[in-house]
């Protein structure tokens, strides 16, 4: 009894930031209704699938995609992506619906497993007031998603170890169901070793949180990539043929952009020069990824419309500035990676930013 009070008192002390109890039910998968049969979750209480396919609940290290020991206790999901073709998603009823202008921390840990050759970019969720349901067994992406965020890597690649997801989520109050999968359209599928049995994405889900928090720094991920080297080619136009890329360092650009506009504005030129200059300093054959993010104003294609645009504008610049056009990519996020609340001027403010990314081969 003496040690129970003194773990909750610790827990009190030192995580006062979070203030609530997971509302994810059944967050590590243990508790089934009846005896279950392989690829299917009808005994999984409280999840279920929202579309054609069959994703699997799994409670064994052993499976058809390897060897995996769950995160914690003994069971486990697992979801596979075939790159359109055939996507699962599994979904979840809310213990309590979110609570308006609350701020949530959502957290889950994958692994790929062995027997798949694949790998994906982008893991994402999706919080809704109705139960989902999406026709067919390809992609569909008439769900509002945010994507995880994770750290020093650029492709959800680790088949040993358990990766940490995590995500800040700031409310409206009408959220009553929880989607994870892959539900951002512009995620990319990269095939990562030759002769594996199965030619398509597979990962392993465990232990999935939704917590209330008082302060969005506490919401991190914990994850670090292995150093590895494997070739890599993706199913766009782009092909990678040199080693994978860990990320060495990511800085935080807050470009005054005038409104619906992409023109740099002068204030801007002496840190992109400086930029460039660091960019140049490295010699090894880095890569630099530029990343436009808005906040929620305005509508989602627009605003995806508008953050590559950006980005291009800081490439372009870069280039200009003398860095070679091969070491440089962008992208554009739109308002789906917030880094602030959107409800107040100053967090759409720090969510109006450019990313910078810079990976070692």
């Amino acid at each position: 009894m003496y040690r129970k009070t003194l773990i909750f008192l610790i827990c009190i002390l030192f995580a006062p930031h979070i203030i609530a109890q997971n509302v994810v039910p059944n967050g590590d998968f243990e508790k089934t209704k009846f005896f279950h049969l392989p690829r299917t979750l009808g005994a999984l209480s409280g999840w279920f699938k929202i579309n054609s396919t069959t994703p699997d609940y799994l409670t064994s290290e052993f499976n058809w995609g390897g060897r995996q020991k769950p995160k914690s206790g003994n069971a486990y999901i697992a979801i596979c992506s075939n790159n359109g073709n055939y996507e699962e998603f599994i979904a979840v009823k809310l213990s309590q619906k979110l609570q308006s202008g609350k701020t949530y921390c959502i957290s889950m840990y994958v692994s790929r497993a062995d027997n798949y050759n694949y790998a994906v970019d982008k893991l994402s969720f999706s919080f809704t007031a109705n139960k989902p349901r999406l026709k067919g067994k390809g992609r569909n992406y008439s769900l509002k998603y945010q994507n995880f965020g994770y750290t020093s890597d650029s492709i959800l690649r680790d088949k040993k170890e358990w990766m940490h997801l995590c995500a800040t989520y700031y409310a409206d109050g009408s959220e009553k169901y929880l989607t994870l999968g892959y539900l951002n359209p512009e995620f990319k599928i990269y095939k990562l070793e030759r002769g594996r049995p199965y030619t398509y994405a597979y990962y392993y889900i465990d232990d999935v949180s939704v917590l209330e928090i008082t302060d969005s720094a506490v919401c991190s991920c914990k994850y670090i990539a292995p150093e590895k080297k494997e070739v890599v080619t993706t199913n766009d136009s782009m092909n990678i043929d040199s080693p994978v890329i860990n990320l060495i360092t990511l800085t935080t650009l807050n470009i005054e952009f005038s409104y619906n506009s992409y023109r740099l504005p002068q204030s801007a030129y002496g840190m992109l020069d400086s930029l460039a200059d660091i960019i140049k300093s490295y010699t090894s054959g880095e890569t630099i990824v530029v990343s436009g993010h808005t906040d929620s104003t305005g509508n989602e294609p627009g605003n995806l419309k508008l953050s590559l645009q950006r980005a291009k504008a800081v490439t372009e610049y870069l280039t200009r500035k003398g860095v070679s056009k091969s070491r440089l990519s962008y992208e554009g996020h739109a308002s789906t990676l917030p880094v602030a609340s959107n409800r107040t001027e100053e967090g759409r403010r720090k969510n109006r930013r450019i990313e910078i990314r810079i990976f070692r081969k």
